[in-house]
């Protein structure tokens, strides 16, 4: 839908996606479904694993029978090999760094980058560091 809308309203250039927190999951799906369609790949505050969050926002996956990694998020970020950036807080209290650590180890893309925002919560990246962030994003872009 989107590349037939840039089309149609006669936008070019590359096609870069971000998902934020749960949507990682979006943009992981996107990223890992139509590789050929998408020039880049920003990840902020993203989960590797699906089942402690699930267990953090009160589903009990065990009783369910759930698998501890039911969306596949290592799997599909494995898919896409264009450029990958990862942002994550050091101090993320919902989704911990070691998640963007792992995302960061399950691409396969090779130009992808983990920026670590020393300080950082999971709302609170741009405010702690917007210099780091927006240059990430620019560099990323650049190498489009």
């Amino acid at each position: 839908f989107i590349a037939e809308r840039m089309q149609r309203d006669g936008y070019s250039g590359p096609l870069v996606v971000m998902g934020r927190s749960l949507g990682s999951a979006s943009v992981l799906e996107l990223a890992s479904s139509h590789p050929d369609r998408i020039a880049g790949l920003i990840i902020e505050s993203g989960f590797a694993h699906s089942g402690p969050l699930l267990r953090l926002l009160g589903v009990d996956i065990d009783a369910l029978g759930v698998s501890s990694d039911a969306l596949g998020q290592t799997r599909k970020i494995a898919a896409f090999q264009g450029p990958t950036l990862i942002i994550h807080g050091s101090q993320d209290h919902i989704i911990p760094f070691s998640d963007g650590s792992d995302l960061l180890e399950a691409s396969m893309s090779p130009r992808k980058k983990l920026l670590r925002i020393d300080g950082a919560h999971h709302n609170n990246l741009l405010a702690v560091d917007a210099p780091s962030y927006l240059g990430a994003v620019k560099e990323l872009m650049g190498s489009l």
